[in-house]
C-alpha cells in the first residue's frame, strides 16, 4: 500500500493511526492484517471482527489481541476466514 493510499484511507477513518509528538505512527501488524481483506467485505463486518471476543485470540478481540503483542498471524487467519462469507 503506498503513502497516499494510507493517508487517504486514515483521513477516511479506515487506517488506525496513533499521533505521537513525532508524528503519525501505524501499527506494525496493520498492513499484514489488513492486505488479505477481502475488497467486497463491508467495512462494518471487518470492524466486527476486530471488535468481538474470539476464541482463537483467548476471548479477547482481535484488535485488543494486537495491542498486547498477539501474534498477527492469527488475526490474519480469522481475516482469511471473511473471503467464505456468502
Amino acid at each position: 500500500m503506498d503513502r497516499t493510499t494510507v493517508d487517504r484511507r486514515r483521513k477516511a477513518h479506515q487506517l488506525y493511526a496513533v499521533t505521537t509528538p513525532i508524528g503519525l505512527r501505524y501499527p506494525a501488524w496493520l498492513q499484514e492484517v489488513i492486505e488479505p481483506i477481502p475488497a467486497d467485505v463491508h467495512p462494518l463486518t471487518v470492524e466486527a471482527l476486530m471488535t468481538e471476543p474470539a476464541e482463537e485470540t483467548d476471548g479477547r478481540s482481535p484488535l485488543s489481541w494486537l495491542a498486547s503483542g498477539g501474534p498477527a498471524a492469527l488475526v490474519v487467519a480469522l481475516v482469511r476466514e471473511l473471503a467464505w462469507l456468502p
